[in-house]
């Protein structure tokens, strides 16, 4: 009898836990209940591709909505694309690879509609006219990017690296990796991290933990 008890207050505890789990579990830029196709499972069933298919769902939308050149019919083209890998010997790997290239791409877009002067900065938006994105990983519920602030003030050149997000629509600073300034003046006077360079941030980004 204590055994029938024990099991069905453990099964409780379990079935509560998968529920928690589910519950915090990244959520894609569609809806899973609604998922019919091989590869929207596939996405609602991983939580890379979930993390990944959000971002590249909310980039899109905001460039849509600032009518930007051709973003729908280049979506339509990659969709195509996405479907191709249903056929691969490894769907998955096959459908990450492929994400993350258009999140980047989207990314860069994004960043770039949204520099000063440019028309398709959508209301939501924020003009980032000095920001890069160099690089990307998935954090544990969004997609991290690797950021190049570069400005000119005062005579000083700041190269900052950072870790960020899109919060929004819009990109939010999260971490800096490092950040130096260089003096204008002939001497070319650098203070704060002097190996602060492309290839150092990268290396940082890419170890720092996730």
């Amino acid at each position: 009898m204590k055994s029938i008890c024990y099991l069905s207050v453990l099964l409780a505890s379990l079935l509560t836990s998968a529920g928690a789990l589910a519950a915090g579990a990244p959520k894609p830029g569609f809806d899973c209940a609604k998922a019919t196709t091989k590869t929207e499972k596939m996405i609602c069933g991983s939580r890379e591709l979930s993390i990944l298919d959000k971002d590249m769902s909310g980039l899109y939308r905001t460039l849509v909505a600032g009518e930007y050149p051709q973003a729908a019919t280049k979506q339509k083209e990659w969709l195509e694309k996405r479907k191709q890998c249903e056929s691969s010997q490894e769907p998955e790997p096959c459908l990450v690879a492929l994400y993350k290239m258009r999140v980047m791409e989207l990314a860069k877009l994004h960043v770039e509609a949204n520099r000063f002067g440019q028309p398709y900065c959508s209301k939501e938006c924020l003009y980032q006219w000095g920001y890069e994105i160099e690089d990307l990983r998935l954090g544990s519920d969004s997609v991290e990017y690797l950021v190049l602030n570069g400005r000119y003030t005062y005579g000083v050149v700041t190269t900052q690296y950072y870790i960020g997000t899109f919060d929004k629509n819009r990109l939010e600073p999260k971490e800096t990796i490092c950040s130096k300034q260089i003096a204008d003046d002939g001497r070319g006077a650098v203070s704060g991290d002097k190996d602060c360079t492309s290839e150092k941030a990268r290396a940082r980004f890419r170890v720092s933990k996730k």
